[in-house]
């Protein structure tokens, strides 16, 4: 099967030997997939990443998205949250365990919030993230078992030691470890909220792509400050306190809360970009630094 370079790295770099075995396997298992759900067509998606991603046609000729990985893909925290906030996303019509792929409707839209964006509709984007954060938590869901809490992450900021000043990553862990603590409020996030996991529809904003984690929902605000992740204006201090007071005005959280927030997911950002690389992202850098101030 001819996939992606980029692809094959991701897979291997996480999930290792097993991740080598799935690829390896991975025509018999899309072949056991379409023979257990007499699907007609399977086309895979062009920017595949983490994920074996394809859109498909049952035999009712409708239009589905497949997506499936190796056993240490947690799809059960995806399409829990998915379901639970089918209001603003895909709806999904089953998880195969047993084969750790699921099945949901394709959205038809050629453009994400990213797009938007790069348009230099940055206003607009950052409202429709907002409204959604407030549509996703407003309501008191309830809490899945066995979701694992922001609060475990903590130990990420290890990576940064020697990487960065120590005062600087000591002050992240801090401000991470008071925001994440335990509270009433808490609820099952989407943990990944940005441009790119936002399609634009004719049905308004669908979110894609979760996480999965519990805790403030204040922190949905974080990966959406980095991103789009390269998009250089953000380095700049004004386009930063535009989304930080657009933020602040829409969504029902302390602005200096969502700063706190901005701040420490980007520096997480950074933790995980230099476990997987040993290097220190630029472009997140200069975003902490300048979040950094006022904290």
């Amino acid at each position: 099967m001819d996939l992606p370079e980029e692809f094959r790295k991701n897979i291997v770099e996480v999930y290792g030997e097993d991740g080598k075995r799935w690829l390896a396997n991975l025509p018999a298992h899309l072949q056991t997939l379409s023979r257990l759900y007499d699907l007609r067509s399977l086309r895979p998606m062009k920017n595949l990443s983490y994920n074996f991603v394809a859109t498909v046609e049952n035999s009712k000729q409708e239009k589905w998205v497949l997506k499936t990985g190796p056993a240490g893909a947690d799809y059960r925290k995806e399409t829990s949250w998915l379901k639970q906030n089918a209001k603003v996303s895909p709806r999904v019509h089953f998880f195969d365990q047993e084969n750790n792929a699921f099945f949901m409707d394709f959205v038809p839209s050629t453009q994400t919030l990213q797009d938007l964006v790069y348009e230099g509709h940055d206003d607009q984007a950052t409202h429709v993230l907002a409204d959604l954060i407030v549509k996703m938590y407003g309501d008191g869901k309830g809490i899945p078992q066995g979701v694992p809490h922001l609060s475990t992450l903590i130990s990420s900021f290890d990576f940064l030691h020697g990487k960065l000043p120590q005062a600087f990553v000591s002050k992240a862990r801090t401000l991470w470890q008071e925001l994440t603590t335990f509270s009433p409020g808490d609820v099952f996030l989407h943990g990944d909220l940005h441009h790119d996991n936002v399609l634009i529809t004719s049905d308004g904003a669908k979110v894609i792509d979760p996480h999965g984690y519990v805790g403030d929902p204040a922190s949905e605000v974080g990966s959406m400050i980095y991103n789009p992740l390269g998009w250089e204006a953000l380095h700049d201090e004004k386009v930063l306190q535009r989304r930080l007071y657009i933020l602040s005005e829409c969504v029902p959280y302390d602005a200096k809360k969502i700063r706190a927030w901005a701040f420490v997911k980007t520096v997480l950002s950074i933790a995980w970009t230099v476990e997987g690389s040993g290097k220190v992202p630029s472009h997140e850098l200069r975003i902490a630094e300048i979040l950094e101030n006022e904290l």
